[in-house]
């Protein structure tokens, strides 16, 4: 067997890496829509600035962006906490919004603002800012604020990023694909969380090996509230109703056997046979020569 052909699924999972990363050019059009909103919102509030904090501070969101969900934080100084509830500032951060984009929504399930921009949706929430560079943000169920660590998570995420030289961030974002060409099964934030947490004692040797390992350590955690990392006494839900838990544990399953079955080829050489099949869970993504 040539070592060109030992090479031939690495090789594929590191042309998917690179072809999920997104552009400058797509992270720029986000920018461009921030800006217009901030932009926007200025015409009617004084003192406020907009800060990004989710999946596209930490890099995590795939390409292509296009119809991707940015979470984005209208933020205020902090010693105005005390006069706001979140439900006021949600709803006049509707009315003001939608006035300019006629298809924004409000979930009250989630506390946003949908705002449909471009070809992205930004879900707004109001927030402020501390002295501890923190958020307070809308929490979850009830009318009061919450502390938010979002600057913490990420520096976190960038520290274990490190640890694993670079491939966490890859597979955080190998995961979401899969996820997005299965149908979007799992909240992509829960998602990310359950891939830090099986992988941040896990040595990762090759992507293909790492997302076997990631379907078996998952299947059993689907149907589990994760922690915020952000603030440790909320949780993040990726799941909603029992019929969803069915559906998402038979999807794991499925996928970790076919992943497990790919990892027996290419251990027995037969490297074109894995490929396929891992394109059976990355379809049209992996290539079919190298």
């Amino acid at each position: 067997m040539s070592g060109s052909s030992e090479e031939l699924v690495k090789a594929g999972f590191e042309v998917v890496a690179k072809s999920i990363e997104p552009s400058l050019m797509e992270y720029t059009s986000v920018s461009r829509c921030q800006a217009k909103i901030q932009t926007y919102l200025g015409q009617y509030i004084s003192t406020f600035t907009t800060e990004l904090p989710g999946a596209f501070a930490r890099n995590t969101m795939i390409s292509p962006l296009k119809e991707s969900i940015v979470d984005m934080l209208v933020l205020f100084n902090s010693e105005h906490s005390e006069r706001f509830l979140p439900a006021e500032l949600l709803s006049k951060l509707h009315v003001t919004l939608r006035a300019e984009y006629p298809g924004t929504t409000f979930d009250e399930s989630t506390e946003s603002v949908y705002v449909p921009v471009e070809s992205f949706t930004f879900r707004v929430q109001p927030g402020f800012i501390t002295e501890e560079e923190h958020y307070l943000v809308p929490a979850p169920g009830w009318d009061e604020w919450v502390e938010y660590d979002s600057i913490g998570y990420k520096r976190l995420f960038s520290r274990m990023n490190a640890r694993h030289e670079g491939k966490l961030l890859n597979l955080v974002r190998m995961m979401k694909t899969w996820n997005r060409l299965s149908g979007n099964t799992f909240d992509g934030y829960f998602l990310e969380l359950l891939v830090i947490n099986v992988l941040a004692n896990h040595k990762i040797q090759t992507y293909q090996a790492a997302i076997s390992h990631l379907f078996r350590a998952i299947l059993a955690d689907v149907a589990l509230k994760q922690h915020d990392p952000a603030n440790q006494s909320l949780n993040v839900e990726g799941l909603h109703n029992l019929e969803e838990v069915v559906n998402a544990m038979i999807l794991v399953k499925n996928s970790y056997l076919v992943s497990k079955r790919a990892i027996e080829l290419e251990q027995e050489g037969e490297m074109k046979s894995a490929l396929t099949s891992w394109a059976q869970l990355f379809p049209a993504m992996l290539p079919g020569k190298i």
